[in-house]
């Protein structure tokens, strides 16, 4: 199959099927999406790249003295010289035979220049809690398990109601997902200082090295 240069193989965009695309259809799909004015715009990629890399550079010189930013840290954050721009493609939804098969767009950014700033925002937005999201099938047995065992719906006819927001991450505004993220974030904020006064803390390099010789009195009394 890897010797067909008409097909095209992708994945479907949920469970574990493949789909097997005419070349061209896949390219018409592909092209699809970037030809949506509203939502992609063609660049230069030189320029992209320059643009890019500056403004992580301001980034993390703007945050270098904030509470968390260690140099380490902002280095790790800074673009590579092994950064190469993201790549697009596309992932049929099996779901939607109706209409046709309609792709999710996938931007890859495995080696892009964002990939580490990426990663931090990630594990920052994690942090957050948010009432109404559900993080994963446990989470949401337990909020159904909550629900029975309140006995709120006892006696209560019951209406099943589901939502979908249709292409959902290319349609979120900008300026609204910044304002949320800085207004949860915000929240998280706390700046509390503790000094610990009993026992020693965990994490430091001296931890285990200075527990392990403090414990040693009760080795040689023990063995």
């Amino acid at each position: 199959m890897k010797n067909w240069k008409d097909v095209v193989i992708r994945l479907a965009d949920k469970g574990s099927k493949y789909f097997f695309l005419d070349r061209e259809d896949y390219i018409k799909r592909v092209n699809d999406h970037l030809n949506d004015g509203e939502t992609y715009e063609k660049v230069d990629l030189q320029a992209a790249e320059t643009n890019m890399n500056q403004s992580i550079m301001n980034w993390v010189e703007k945050y270098a003295n904030e509470k968390g930013m260690t140099s380490k840290l902002a280095n790790w954050i800074l673009p590579k010289d092994n950064k190469k721009p993201g790549n697009n493609y596309v992932n049929p939804k099996a779901h939607k035979p109706d209409k046709n098969y309609p792709g999710r767009m996938i931007s890859t950014g495995c080696a892009a220049a964002t990939k580490n700033l990426s990663e931090l925002t990630a594990i920052e937005l994690n942090k957050v809690e948010l009432k109404y999201a559900i993080k994963d099938t446990n989470h949401f047995l337990r909020i159904i398990e909550e629900i029975n065992q309140s006995g709120d719906l006892i006696g209560k006819d019951i209406i099943h109601v589901s939502f979908d927001i249709e292409a959902m991450f290319p349609s979120i505004s900008k300026d609204i997902a910044l304002q949320e993220c800085k207004k949860q974030l915000n929240k998280r904020s706390d700046n509390s200082a503790y000094r610990q006064i009993k026992g020693t803390a965990m994490g430091p390099k001296n931890a285990c090295a200075y527990a392990d010789t403090a414990i040693n009195m009760i080795d040689e009394k023990v063995m």
